[in-house]
């Protein structure tokens, strides 16, 4: 190997590995405004209250969706869904009565948004494949908000409405986030991006 080429080698950076500054910021704004709006449904979702009314938990956990698929939506790069998550969830630990577990929590589910995109290998990004994959990742929070909220006396059409809240409400909180991502995408702020 010649001077020349370790010289070339070394010039050019490993876009792969690395994630752009740009990306990273937006990351990091989606999530800290996701954060601030996800906040008062995770103090709702760690009291008394919220256990009380199912419906209504159904329809507030969805919310924790729109960050990543916000992020997904209008950044089209790998990792951004959870990168964003996990923001979200360093910020809301301070709300929320299970501490750090309010982490690991927005961080699974940023992580399940990830996997409908890394199944096409990051290369569709169009709004069916992220409304199917939220609807996945919204019947996995209603499993396990129905674990904490169902109770032995819980009615059957109790359980019908908020099965049917949460499907609803992960297909219209991922809508709202495509279209925030497209509507923020044409305005140029981003710049181009994936």
């Amino acid at each position: 190997m010649n001077d020349a080429t370790v010289a070339e080698d070394s010039a050019t950076p490993s876009r792969s590995r690395k994630m752009p500054t740009r990306i990273l910021l937006a990351c990091a704004a989606i999530g800290a405004a996701g954060g601030l709006i996800i906040a008062p449904v995770t103090v709702f979702s760690s009291s008394g209250p919220a256990l009380a009314i199912p419906l209504l938990y159904a329809i507030l956990a969805m919310v924790k969706l729109l960050p990543g698929v916000l992020a997904q939506s209008l950044l089209r790069v790998p990792g951004v869904a959870l990168l964003t998550c996990m923001i979200v969830g360093l910020i809301n630990i301070a709300f929320s009565a299970h501490g750090p577990m309010v982490f690991v929590s927005l961080a699974g589910i940023g992580l399940l948004q990830e996997i409908p995109t890394a199944v096409t290998l990051y290369k569709r990004w169009n709004a069916w494949v992220l409304v199917i994959g939220n609807l996945a990742v919204g019947m996995v929070l209603a499993y396990l908000g129905w674990k904490v909220v169902a109770s032995a006396a819980t009615h059957s059409a109790m359980a019908i409405g908020y099965w049917a809240a949460a499907a609803v409400m992960s297909v219209i909180i991922a809508w709202i986030g495509i279209a925030l991502g497209a509507r923020v995408r044409r305005s140029g702020v981003i710049g181009a991006t994936g």
